[in-house]
């Protein structure tokens, strides 16, 4: 008996440190999300100001 709950004490520390682990995880992701969508946004208006200049450029 004492051994099951040795082992239920140690898979439940095991449980818990993959999921800090995953949750560490989950924050890198999001955070490297947020980061491609801020740099998409500054190309994609980047890219638009491009755009505009030459048509302006083609219109003179």
């Amino acid at each position: 008996m004492e051994i099951d709950r040795s082992n239920q004490g140690e898979n439940t520390v095991k449980i818990n440190n993959l999921l800090a682990e995953v949750y560490h995880l989950v924050e890198q992701l999001e955070q490297e999300a947020e980061e491609n969508r801020q740099r998409f946004q500054q190309e994609l208006e980047a890219g638009e100001i491009l755009t505009t200049e030459s048509q302006s450029f083609g219109q003179k």
